[in-house]
């Protein structure tokens, strides 16, 4: 393939990547790239050409002859060094080939991981935690579980100073059942909402069609949450900062399902009692700086 790309004049263009933009070029700069565009096409045309369908599957996404041909050297080529992995135990194994995969998230949704090494010579299925962590996760092990999120736009929020008081999310911490359980105690909180009207029209209400209700408690709090994230239309800020001209507040945020524990008052409880009862962190409050909690054992929500 090499030498027939060479025989044609076109493996230039396999050497030297084509420029994509044309701003800010002369007329004869232009023709030049025009030339080199049009042989990049030629020598992509040429490895389709010479691929069978089952090779060409591979490399039908590749937008230039550069592109396509890093995918089959990738694949097929390389030292003998570059061919073989090695694992844990200090052994190599020889890899016959570089896939995508296809599999099936904890959601239902068909998801894709590229650049997978096919290994025979492997029992079983290995992830690489370098690869994963240069795709932006972060990787946090604990007991027998490896827990990866995708880092989202909340270092954004962070980084940006759009929000106020966002933890640090470097690492995961767990939380102490025996703890919560022995020692939790209630923390004070306002019973009223921190902003008040204190002149005409500061606070307005309007009644056109509502009160809507969301359809569920979980779409309430993404309703709450996107509020206090970042969209497209605001630079840098968020539809709560746009409402209220302040930065929001998200020391409270909590993961929507997990595990909360509510403190059981002393006068409900004998000494010998646990001091809190588990709960399902169901939402935020609106009107006060408190949580939406819900008991699985008597279906109620506090």
């Amino acid at each position: 393939m090499k030498l027939c790309l060479k025989s044609q004049d076109l493996w230039s263009v396999i050497e030297e990547r084509v420029p994509v933009e044309e701003d800010q070029l002369t007329e004869p700069q232009r023709n030049i790239l025009k030339n080199k565009k049009q042989k990049d096409r030629k020598a992509l045309f040429q490895i389709y050409q010479a691929l069978e369908i089952s090779v060409y599957e591979r490399i039908s996404k590749a937008m230039s002859a550069q592109r396509a041909w890093e995918i089959l050297q990738t694949t097929y080529s390389g030292q003998d060094q570059v061919k073989k992995v090695t694992i844990g135990d200090a052994k190599s194994y020889k890899i016959e080939g570089v896939g995508e995969i296809s599999f099936k998230t904890k959601s239902g949704k068909i998801d894709k991981i590229s650049e997978v090494f096919y290994v025979p010579g492997l029992q079983s299925n290995l992830l690489s935690v370098g690869h994963l962590l240069r795709k932006g996760f972060d990787i946090h092990f604990a007991d027998k579980y490896c827990t990866m999120k995708k880092k989202n736009h909340m270092k954004e929020l962070v980084s940006k100073n759009i929000v106020q008081g966002h933890p640090n999310i470097d690492g995961i911490s767990e939380v102490c059942e025996e703890c919560q359980l022995g020692k939790q105690h209630r923390e004070s909180f306002p019973s009223k909402s921190k902003w008040e009207s204190h002149s005409p029209m500061e606070l307005v209400h309007t009644d056109l069609c509502g009160p809507m209700c969301v359809p569920s408690l979980r779409a309430s709090c993404a309703i709450y949450l996107i509020n206090r994230s970042s969209t497209k239309r605001l630079q840098n800020s968020t539809p709560n900062e746009a409402w209220y001209e302040k930065k929001p507040n998200v020391t409270h945020l909590k993961t929507f399902g997990c595990l909360a524990y509510s403190h059981i008052p002393d006068a409900l409880r004998t000494k010998l009692d646990d001091k809190s009862e588990k709960y399902i962190f169901i939402g935020h409050s609106e009107r006060s700086k408190a949580y939406k909690l819900y008991n699985p054992k008597t279906k109620k929500k506090l």
